[in-house]
């Protein structure tokens, strides 16, 4: 072969590796934490630079998951005091001038700003925030500070190109300045739309598209838009990350959520998946990998948790067994990677004998509380057949033989039921403890027992000074 014909087989060569490097696919390194508690940073970058430049992890992992799921709006209402504020402002501003509405709402406008995902995600701060930059640019207009005023109004439309202030807000000598800072592509789009669908887990949750909850609580849900970027969340006992979806004129946009998995997926620090309770069954934490790889676009994704590592094939929903996962778990010294340690057992005298004493099998206390139940109830039969002398003889002593004439006193009708009373406990009593000591002594005679029985072992033994032999008897 020619150098000319080797140089081009090389070059050939490193052109097909390129092209297989430029087309393999990302391999997300996941975390698999229970209550905050997995895996380290430094598992997950050994894994990772196993893998190579296809793996996914740290912050590069985290900005896809928020590119694919979206971020989080705050539960916490963070931002209402700044809205409260706001609304102060445009009070202030009318009633006692501009100085102190510019004085209550830039701080304000401030304080809004360094809370993103609360400004950005919840509609009633978006609509405060808009509100107090219009303001500002107004009472700067009325300053006569047009650069100002000018500066304003773009951040305004930098937050939200398709915002405009109401009629009722805006006066007619303002307007003109804010048509004509008003992005050209918005400004002379047409009023067209185009269709969303969104599809939840299953029926009863609810949608909601820039803060408006659809009525409906199908599972897809579909609606006409306006053709530009929305908000979109779900609710299904639990909100969904915020995603921002882009709907084109006269085209149908499908959107899938789950705010189960939303709830469970850590886009922050290591990224991966955080469960409050140990999973039922590792078929829970295998579909769920599964789907965020497939909203990833992955064909395999890799598990790191406190067990032994895992690699998801994610087109299946099952295990890989293979070169991958024996590099993974090369990479943790874990598997068939790392030789097993040996541990040599420790010495022993073998004049001690140290094997486990036989458990003990007998009825134990049992049959010995039952019998003495038993006989405390007999004793109190004993005490009530006593009791009933003193009644008895009141009654034998005013009805001689049983006959009381035609009529009955009180006197001796309660003589009769008391001694009639202690008669039946008296029997009860007795015959309880009888068989509570039968029953304890049946159980005493029946309980299994561990065979007794005689052994005699003689042991030889040496050591550095001495030696002999040990005999070890067992009656």
């Amino acid at each position: 072969m020619t150098a000319r014909a080797s140089g081009a087989w090389v070059g050939l060569c490193s052109l097909a590796m390129f092209a297989a490097s430029a087309e393999a696919d990302p391999i997300p390194v996941l975390t698999v934490s229970v209550r905050d508690r997995g895996p380290t940073a430094a598992q997950v970058a050994s894994v990772a630079g196993a893998l190579g430049p296809e793996a996914q992890s740290g912050e590069a992992l985290s900005r896809e998951l928020l590119a694919r799921f979206g971020r989080y709006a705050p539960q916490e209402d963070v931002l209402r005091p700044q809205r409260e504020a706001i609304a102060a402002g445009e009070t202030a501003l009318f009633a006692q001038g501009r100085p102190a509405g510019r004085r209550r709402l830039q701080p304000a406008l401030t304080a809004m700003e360094a809370a993103p995902d609360a400004l950005e995600l919840q509609e009633n701060n978006r609509a405060a925030y808009l509100k107090g930059l219009f303001l500002m640019a107004r009472i700067a207009h009325e300053d006569r500070r047009p650069e100002e005023a000018e500066t304003w109004l773009r951040r305004a439309f930098a937050f939200d190109p398709w915002w405009m202030p109401s009629d009722y807000d805006c006066p007619l000598r303002f307007r003109p300045i804010v048509a004509r800072l008003r992005p050209p592509s918005v400004a002379s789009a047409p009023d067209a739309s185009g269709t969303l669908s969104v599809r939840a887990p299953r029926e009863g949750c609810t949608v909601s598209v820039d803060d408006a909850r659809s009525p409906s609580t199908a599972q897809t849900v579909e609606q006409s838009l306006p053709a530009r970027t929305h908000r979109v969340s779900l609710r299904c006992g639990e909100a969904s990350r915020v995603r921002t979806v882009t709907v084109a004129a006269g085209r149908s946009t499908s959107l899938s959520l789950d705010p189960r998995l939303d709830a469970l997926l850590r886009v922050a620090g290591l990224p991966g998946l955080n469960y409050p309770t140990a999973p039922e069954s590792p078929a829970v934490v295998i579909s769920d990998a599964a789907a965020v790889g497939s909203a990833l676009g992955a064909t395999r994704v890799v598990l790191l948790s406190g067990d032994r590592p895992m690699v998801v094939d994610v087109r299946r929903g099952e295990l890989v067994h293979d070169e991958m996962s024996a590099q993974v778990e090369r990479a943790l010294g874990v598997g068939h990677g790392l030789p097993a340690t040996v541990n040599q057992p420790p010495a022993v005298d073998p004049r001690v004998d140290v094997r486990p004493a036989p458990p003990s099998r007998g009825p134990g206390v049992g049959p010995w509380i039952l019998m003495g139940a038993g006989v405390a109830s007999l004793a109190a039969g004993g005490v009530l057949f006593y009791l009933r002398g003193a009644p008895l003889d009141t009654f034998e002593r005013l009805c001689p033989d049983g006959d009381c004439g035609d009529s009955v006193s009180s006197e001796e009708q309660t003589a009769h039921d008391d001694a009639s009373l202690y008669t039946t406990l008296s029997f009860v009593a007795g015959g309880v403890g009888v068989a509570a000591i039968a029953g304890g002594a049946l159980w005493y005679a029946l309980a299994p027992r561990r065979a007794e029985g005689t052994a005699l072992r003689v042991t030889p033994w040496t050591t550095v000074t001495s030696g002999g032999v040990s005999l070890h008897a067992q009656f």
